[in-house]
């Protein structure tokens, strides 16, 4: 299905946004609500793990009506708003070359209703298997056959030191550009992982992006290191009441988890991926 200009259903027009980079979905926007409409096995998926995160009670928008448009299938959620803090971290940079405290502080108040909600919904099973496919392991370890063997030993040893974490239900793709300061958006990747890979990995993705150009994406705003220290102690305060262990020592293994994630799929953008690349043999050196 072509991406046209807009879509009218049940009487409302709706205006095409973009096309999803990894999946054939499109979204669209009216006023008040988000269309995604696209193939009905994975919207179906998609809408299923936003109906259950809802009722879980994670900061995610509700469900207003779903359904099949010429042979695809759509759901509407409710508007949360319009500019997610990656729009408005990369404007505070812009313009004062820094993200502002305000919003720093309007940042961790989502995110601290996002974990609250995470880590009071601790799961009794781990399954790394099922993990390491919800990262792309298996598929990076096709792309990069000589590296195969060594991936997967960085990644069980990043999976036994990880052991002391809980597993619990995750967004899997939680960076600024899907974080409003209402709530959460886009919930395709949703997984089970290890309590502290959303909440830790949030801080580090952006580092997945080269800060020159001369890349078909790169970084457009970063974090102060006292926002990146003040943001540890912060989410180590959330993981310690609840009797877990500090994350904050562990950000080597979850940034690997993420790189691997990052690092897959990138055949679109040839000079980011052997960029990707070649910062994944850093974190692997790392751990």
């Amino acid at each position: 299905m072509d991406s046209a200009s807009s879509i009218t259903i049940r009487g409302i027009r709706y205006s095409f946004v973009r096309k999803r980079e990894q999946q054939d979905i499109r979204v669209y926007r009216a006023r008040g609500g988000y269309l995604r409409i696209g193939p009905s096995t994975l919207v179906a998926k998609e809408r299923k793990h936003s109906e259950v995160l809802h009722r879980m009670h994670f900061p995610v928008p509700d469900i207003i009506s779903h359904g099949t448009y010429r042979d695809q299938g759509y759901f509407v959620e409710r508007s949360i708003g319009t500019r997610q803090f990656g729009k408005i971290f990369i404007s505070d940079c812009e313009q004062n070359g820094k993200i502002s405290e305000q919003h720093m502080a309007s940042f961790l108040r989502i995110i601290s209703r996002y974990a609250a909600v995470q880590l009071a919904a601790q799961q009794k099973k781990k399954d790394w298997r099922a993990f390491g496919q919800s990262v792309h392991l298996p598929i990076l370890q096709k792309e990069l056959p000589n590296k195969s063997a060594r991936l997967r030993r960085a990644y069980a040893r990043a999976a036994e030191r990880l052991s002391i974490f809980p597993f619990v239900v995750s967004h899997g793709d939680f960076n600024a550009h899907n974080i409003f300061p209402r709530g959460v958006i886009d919930m395709e990747h949703v997984c089970v992982a290890p309590a502290g890979y959303d909440l830790i990995t949030v801080m580090t993705h952006i580092e997945a992006f080269p800060e020159v150009p001369g890349y078909e994406y790169r970084r457009l705003y970063s974090f102060s290191q006292h926002q990146k220290d003040s943001y540890l102690t912060f989410v180590d305060r959330f993981f310690t009441g609840a009797g877990l262990p500090p994350p904050s020592g562990y950000i080597k293994e979850f940034r690997f988890y993420r790189m691997v994630w990052s690092a897959a799929r990138m055949q679109r953008h040839p000079r980011l991926q052997q960029w990707r690349y070649r910062l994944l043999d850093t974190v692997m050196k790392e751990l």
